[in-house]
């Protein structure tokens, strides 16, 4: 059975994870960066499985045709056409970050975890002069 896309977009961080992200002691653009990468993971993963497919083979079409079919962006039974344009963006544009990490980890994208997400950001960091 394939499993469906969150029931909530707040189900996609829980609240001791964002209590993990902001005790990490990131920089607050690195703490929202991994919010950010967290929420596209978890989206994605769910579109994949939906879709019998993986995170790295969604294309952007794949990717905006869900979310214009996800019911959770209606209001009010219209479409904000604007939200869904930003995060179906940022979701395209999430895949090679989180394919990047993913690599480093050396698990796929839908096996990715905030510690590993937390250590790649740390290590850019420390690679910055």
């Amino acid at each position: 059975m394939s499993e469906s896309l969150p029931e909530s977009l707040s189900a996609l961080l829980t609240e001791a994870e964002c209590a993990e992200i902001d005790q990490s002691l990131l920089p607050t653009r690195d703490r929202f960066s991994v919010r950010l990468k967290l929420y596209a993971a978890r989206y994605l993963t769910a579109l994949a499985h939906r879709l019998n497919t993986t995170v790295k083979s969604l294309s952007p079409d794949q990717i905006f045709s869900a979310l214009r079919e996800d019911p959770q962006l209606y209001h009010n039974g219209t479409l904000e056409e604007p939200f869904v344009e930003w995060f179906g963006n940022l979701l395209v544009a999430s895949q090679s970050p989180l394919a990047t990490i993913a690599n480093q980890a050396e698990v796929s994208i839908e096996q990715l975890t905030l510690a590993q997400v937390l250590n790649w950001h740390r290590q850019q960091i420390n690679k910055t002069p």
